[in-house]
């Protein structure tokens, strides 16, 4: 019996496994990309994927379903884990590692372009929800 995961657990396995190869992966990550790239040691300026609670509360789309809009200290998010509107990632690195890793984890990835090889680094990748028809 093959076990089901939700979006959030492949994400969170998929960020293990970028840890792992040296990223500073982190979900969640600040309130907003300013406030997070602001944040990110110096040694990890070159190496980093995140994504920030505005995009999260958009892509697993329960920010307006509970209207709690001061989540500081609430965990209310948890329970909403099937990504519903693109997830909206920051990156620096190596794009198509970033995307086989990704996908590894049957994340459905849009990007920047049709070749793999030569992403746009300012571009932002994005988690597509399973039902969408967009592809790359």
């Amino acid at each position: 019996m093959k076990l089901m995961l939700t979006d959030r657990e492949r994400l969170k396995k998929a960020f293990d496994v970028l840890t792992s190869k040296g990223y500073y992966a982190k979900e969640r990550y600040w309130c907003c990309s300013s406030c997070a790239l602001a944040d990110i040691p110096m040694k990890y300026s070159s190496k980093f994927v995140f994504w920030n609670e505005q995009s999260d509360d958009y892509a697993f789309d329960y920010r307006f379903k509970t209207n709690d809009f001061d989540d500081e200290g609430d965990d209310t998010w948890k329970q909403y884990t099937t990504i519903v509107h693109p997830l909206f990632l920051n990156w620096s690195g190596d794009a198509k590692e970033i995307i086989l890793t990704l996908k590894e984890f049957e994340l459905d990835v849009e990007y920047d372009g049709q070749d793999i090889d030569h992403v746009d680094p300012t571009q932002t990748l994005r988690i597509l929800p399973k039902h969408s028809k967009i592809r790359s």
